[in-house]
């Protein structure tokens, strides 16, 4: 899909701003600490590992 493709090169703090959501209520929607969260922001969600990338494509997906 052509748009998938273009929602992975997207950073974790692109698509949580596009969705609206600070640190702390992604961590919590994903069950996960936020400190995590603060060092991925700069990281492209491809690039994020599996078990992780699942959890945040769930939320994060357009």
């Amino acid at each position: 899909m052509i748009f998938d493709y273009k929602f992975k090169n997207k950073t974790i703090y692109q698509l949580r701003k596009d969705k609206g959501l600070t640190c702390v209520e992604l961590a919590n929607m994903i069950s996960v600490n936020s400190s995590v969260l603060t060092k991925l922001d700069k990281v492209k969600l491809k690039e994020v590992p599996k078990p992780l990338y699942q959890k945040l494509y769930d939320v994060l997906e357009p």
